[in-house]
């Protein structure tokens, strides 16, 4: 991975400096992932169905940002509000069990098998690009 970004970003001389480069634009598509999923939901917490705008939704990973397959995965996300979200976090058993009655036992499976993915093959630059 950090020699694909030291050829794309004018050839970071060491290793450290491809790390920060890839630190930065983890963290660019983080940001760019977490507006377009907010937007898509127009304002309303998936979870309680409440209207709280856009501004105060959050990005919900059901498998968390540590698995990289799934980081910016749209089907691993809920959008929900603070108080949803910090539940899902005090109780993960029914943040699975919410997400299995929402969207199936499929998808939650089909999740469970990509997050054994290293998710080193992930194209950032082409998901910066979709996210946009």
């Amino acid at each position: 991975n950090s020699k694909i970004l030291c050829l794309i970003h004018k050839n970071p001389s060491t290793f450290w400096e491809a790390a920060a480069l890839d630190r930065f634009l983890r963290n660019k598509l983080d940001i760019l992932f977490s507006e377009y999923m907010r937007k898509k939901q127009n304002g309303i917490c998936q979870k309680c169905l409440r209207q709280v705008g856009y501004a105060k939704l959050q990005v919900s990973h059901l498998f968390g940002r540590r698995y990289k397959a799934l980081r910016w995965d749209e089907d691993n996300v809920s959008i929900v509000c603070f108080s949803c979200h910090l539940a899902f976090h005090e109780s993960p058993v029914e943040h699975v069990a919410w997400f299995i009655r929402e969207r199936g036992q499929a998808q939650y499976d089909m999740l469970m098998a990509r997050s054994r993915n290293s998710g080193k093959d992930i194209d950032r630059a082409a998901l910066t690009l979709y996210f946009q």
